[in-house]
């Protein structure tokens, strides 16, 4: 590895990929970390937090190791890890790929032939970022900061999302402003269904979720809303890419 020679655009190229999946995993421990922030009760879960937060810097800090002579092995770890994708690394040179993909099949044969199987556990795409698996079902979810709100993706896949439901939800990001218009406009509408005691609550809903289910009807799916103080969980069909058919459960 030592002989491997990078060019100023390739090094601009890895810089690149290496600070974009610093980001990724960044954003999934600060996500660990309000998780953990909301069950503090006393002194003893604050220091819990402190050692778990000293132990995630000194990880991190031995992963993302920015030496050339390193890199090859720092990115096929990331690969493996889920946070990033062997198609993000192009522009880095076809020879730092093809070693860093032979390291990857290393990886895999090893472990087949030790009869393990790598784990369910992350799937990156280049748009959407790490996808990890539902903890109660069947497919993917990925958490999306967009517009100043956090919405929650949820996909349909066995081994690996529905490629066609990840095209749906690129899409969907793409024109979310538009979207969300369309969705809100229809909320105003759906409340004059509802007795008036529910109207101010109805006002303040959000979109929390979107849960895409068939890989066939990739525009076909289910939003589920979050709003101020609501005992109820609101949802909508969303079919044809148009939400329809408000309602809650209790």
């Amino acid at each position: 590895m030592n002989e491997i020679r990078w060019s100023k655009t390739e090094k601009k190229k890895a810089k690149e990929a290496f600070e974009k999946a610093y980001e990724r995993e960044c954003a999934e421990l600060a996500r660990k970390i309000r998780a953990k922030v909301k069950e503090l009760s006393g002194p003893d879960d604050i220091w819990r937090l402190h050692d778990f937060l000293t132990e995630r810097r000194r990880e991190l800090d031995e992963k993302y190791d920015y030496r050339y002579s390193a890199l090859i092995f720092v990115f096929a770890r990331l690969i493996k890890e889920g946070w990033l994708s062997l198609e993000e690394l192009d522009g880095v040179g076809e020879d730092k790929t093809s070693k860093i993909a032979a390291l990857l099949d290393f990886a895999a044969e090893t472990m087949e032939e030790s009869d393990d199987k790598l784990p369910k556990d992350r799937f990156t795409d280049p748009i959407l970022g790490r996808l990890t698996p539902l903890e109660y079902d069947e497919g993917w979810q990925v958490e999306i900061e967009k517009e100043g709100e956090t919405i929650r993706f949820e996909i349909a896949g066995d081994s690996h999302p529905s490629e066609a439901l990840l095209a749906h939800t690129r899409d969907l990001l793409k024109g979310y402003s538009k979207f969300k218009a369309t969705v809100h406009e229809f909320l105003d509408r759906e409340k004059r269904k509802f007795p008036s005691r529910l109207a101010q609550e109805i006002d303040s809903l959000g979109i929390e979720a979107v849960c895409l289910g068939w890989s066939d009807r990739p525009d076909h799916g289910t939003i589920y809303f979050a709003g101020r103080e609501s005992p109820r969980v609101w949802h909508c069909d969303c079919i044809g890419g148009k939400p329809q058919d408000l309602g809650f459960d209790r």
